[in-house]
């Protein structure tokens, strides 16, 4: 998976190459916005942890709108 608000053309030429039927979504350039996106970083102690901060995240967010990344320990 690749995710970047901006890719050069040469970024999106290799995806295609190695990927060529993969799924593309692309907003209108007045859709990408820096206010528009938001980031959050969270530390968790636990695996126990994860899971409630990921059921908070959900409880608050729509998941078509958002995109988790989480590191397995």
């Amino acid at each position: 998976m690749l995710f970047s608000a901006t890719f050069p053309d040469n970024v999106r030429d290799f995806a295609e190459q190695i990927a060529p039927e993969s799924n593309q979504i692309y907003l209108k350039h007045e859709e990408v916005t820096v206010e528009a996106i938001k980031q959050l970083w969270l530390e968790c102690e636990s695996e126990e942890a994860k899971m409630e901060a990921l059921s908070l995240l959900y409880d608050l967010m729509t998941i078509g709108q958002s995109i988790v990344f989480c590191r397995v320990s």
